[in-house]
């Protein structure tokens, strides 16, 4: 699928699963065939089926072919449902969207309409607001900040199912200190990672809880432009992360999965020059993670900058024009960067609205 290879993404999934593909398979087939008739019969069968069709559809149509009007059409379909959870699962999904597509602005809108009290959309709402590539306004951060101030974690409003509640209150100390490292207040953000260090947990959780605490110290030294002390920070961290604390019916879990340390490890790579082991690093640090979707922009920008300093102008062209077609509705403020990307991509390959070779397919059908 991510080669697009859809023949025989298509054969492996029939002798997998026969003729009962799952749906989200079969809706990406239909928008490469240009096979409107069949994508709206898709539609209608998710909108009689239940919701973990539609929103699994929506995160392999964004994934795998970036073409976020059809995902959202997907998603939107639990916004009809008749049970809450339901309803909020589909708006937490379209936040998500949002985020890949660089809206800070319209996923703070989705995150709001979601029911009050449902469990883990402040947090994730928290989690979105310390995405390092995000314009996120200091009122929102500062509003956020107090809301997770307040959580209690063993009330109503927490993570969701076991084991993730049980690191509720180090999922608290977590974002605590990465908002507070957003807002400068570093020796705040440094006191919660202290008692981050601090705090109890089952053995099994212990190296996950003492990398967070790394996490959140290793974004202030960055915040300092300490780099080389940020990838200090990073190094013994290993992704030894339990599987089960990375996802929830109908959602990956994005709190525990450590997009955030390996974003920072990318980003102090690239600042020392270290151009090849960045690059490798991006390649394959966010491939399957819960949170891949969001990072994918900022990783094909990086990508193209990095390539393109290597003297590799065929795959920064690709990379930008992936970087180009997946922020093109960023807020107003990250304009820049797509501008910058499209001028790029135009002196690398002579006109701005050159396709680069390997560049995922365009697709009309159902808009």
């Amino acid at each position: 699928m991510r080669e697009g290879r859809y023949a025989l993404s298509d054969s492996l999934f029939r002798q997998k699963f026969g003729a009962t593909t799952p749906l989200g398979h079969r809706a990406i087939l239909a928008l490469v065939r240009h096979d409107s008739s069949s994508l709206v019969r898709l539609l209608e069968e998710a909108r009689k089926s239940d919701y973990e069709k539609s929103v699994f559809a929506a995160q392999w149509i964004s994934l795998y072919l970036y073409d976020f009007a059809i995902a959202e059409r997907f998603a939107r379909l639990g916004l009809e449902s008749g049970r809450p959870v339901v309803r909020d699962s589909s708006q937490r999904q379209l936040a998500w969207l949002a985020l890949a597509q660089g809206s800070w602005a319209t996923a703070r809108q989705r995150f709001a309409a979601v029911e009050r009290g449902s469990a883990g959309t402040k947090q994730l709402e928290a989690l979105s607001a310390t995405l390092p590539f995000l314009l996120v306004p200091r009122n929102d951060l500062e509003a956020i900040l107090a809301d997770i101030a307040r959580w209690d974690p063993g009330g109503p409003a927490g993570v969701g199912l076991e084991p993730a509640t049980t690191l509720g209150p180090h999922l608290r100390l977590y974002l605590l200190g990465l908002l507070t490292s957003r807002l400068g207040r570093e020796a705040e953000a440094l006191e919660h990672a202290g008692a981050l260090e601090k705090l109890a947990a089952p053995g099994e959780f212990m190296p996950l809880v003492r990398d967070l605490a790394r996490t959140v110290r290793a974004d202030v030294a960055w915040r300092r432009h300490q780099t080389a002390e940020a990838l200090r920070i990073l190094d013994p961290i290993q992704g030894e992360i339990p599987f089960d604390l990375l996802s929830l019916p109908f959602f990956s879990l994005p709190f525990f999965s450590e997009e955030h340390a390996r974003y920072l490890r990318a980003e102090a790579l690239y600042a020392l020059g270290r151009d090849r082991e960045a690059l490798q690093w991006l390649e394959t640090a966010f491939v399957g993670t819960p949170a891949e979707l969001v990072y994918l922009a900022p990783s094909h920008l990086r990508q193209a900058q990095l390539y393109e300093r290597l003297g590799d102008r065929k795959g920064a062209a690709m990379h930008y024009g992936q970087f180009i077609r997946l922020w093109k509705e960023c807020d107003p403020g990250l304009r820049h960067l797509v501008d910058e990307a499209k001028a790029r991509l135009t002196q690398l390959v002579g006109e701005p609205s050159a396709r680069p070779e390997r560049d995922r397919p365009r697709h009309t059908a159902g808009h």
